[in-house]
Order: structure tokens, then C-alpha cells, then sequence
């Protein structure tokens, strides 16, 4: 039975080496395919699929099942630094001040007996709060307050 599994898996870690996968990561699934069914249907699922994005969705579900069955060394933990996060940070402020500008002109153009005032004067606390409930309050928006 290993050797007809290792026969079904050779193919699939021979195209994942082909389309540039990390060989630690593809020989591993592989080896531990042959002991683990859950994985081996991640692996052909894989294999299967077509589409890229859906690919990309396999690959992490098979190193995330990798690192449950504590297996070190198969996926490259991201590290974030400071100087990373910064320019994120930046354009995030940019995004909520160009926000701002847009509720500021539409607050503008509502008159105050507007119904939907009370959400536009929500929406702009939470732009400058900085909280994530913008998006409610956007909605409310959208909805007619």
C-alpha cells in the first residue's frame, strides 16, 4: 500500500517542484502523505486544481496541516518590522483621511435635518477615532441611516 500511495505522489511533488514550491515543502508533504489521508487529499486536490488562486489556498492548508503535525522548518514564518509596518500604517492614514475629506463634503451637502446626518456624524467619529466601526456606520449610510 506505501508504494502504490508513493506512486500516487510522485507525480504531484514533481509538479510542485515544477512550479517552484519550496522542495523541503513538497518532499515533506509528500513523505508525510503516505502516513497522513488528510494530507494526501490535500495533495490531490492540488494536483487537480487549476486555478492559481485556489492552488495558493491548498498550498497554505497543506503547510498549515504540516505545522499541526509539528513538522519544523517546512513554511518560512513572516516576520514583520517596524520599518515594514510603517509605510502600511502611512497609506492606512492617507486611506482615512481622503475618507474623511469625502464625509466632510457629503456632510456638506446633507442638511442638518437630514435623517442621514446622524450617520455621516457617526461615520466621522469612527474615522477619527480610528476604530473599525466605520464600516457600520457606513453601511447605516448606505442604508438610509
Amino acid at each position: 500500500e506505501v508504494v502504490e500511495t508513493l506512486a500516487e505522489l510522485v507525480p504531484i511533488c514533481n509538479e510542485m517542484l515544477a512550479v517552484g514550491l519550496p522542495k523541503r515543502l513538497a518532499i515533506t508533504a509528500m513523505a508525510q502523505a503516505v502516513k497522513y489521508e488528510g494530507l494526501r487529499h490535500l495533495l490531490t486536490m492540488w494536483y487537480q486544481e487549476q486555478a492559481p488562486t485556489i492552488r495558493d489556498e491548498v498550498v497554505a492548508d497543506i503547510a498549515e496541516l504540516l505545522e499541526d503535525l509539528e513538522i519544523e522548518g517546512v513554511v518560512e514564518r513572516l516576520a514583520l518590522r517596524h520599518r515594514d509596518i510603517a509605510p502600511l500604517m502611512a497609506d492606512a492614514r492617507a486611506f482615512k483621511d481622503a475618507l474623511r475629506r469625502i464625509v466632510d463634503e457629503q456632510l456638506a451637502c446633507e442638511s442638518e435635518q437630514d435623517s442621514s446626518a446622524v450617520a455621516v456624524t457617526v461615520l466621522q467619529r469612527c474615522i477619527c477615532a480610528g476604530t473599525g466601526h466605520a464600516a457600520e456606520a457606513a453601511r447605516g449610510l448606505g442604508a438610509g441611516g
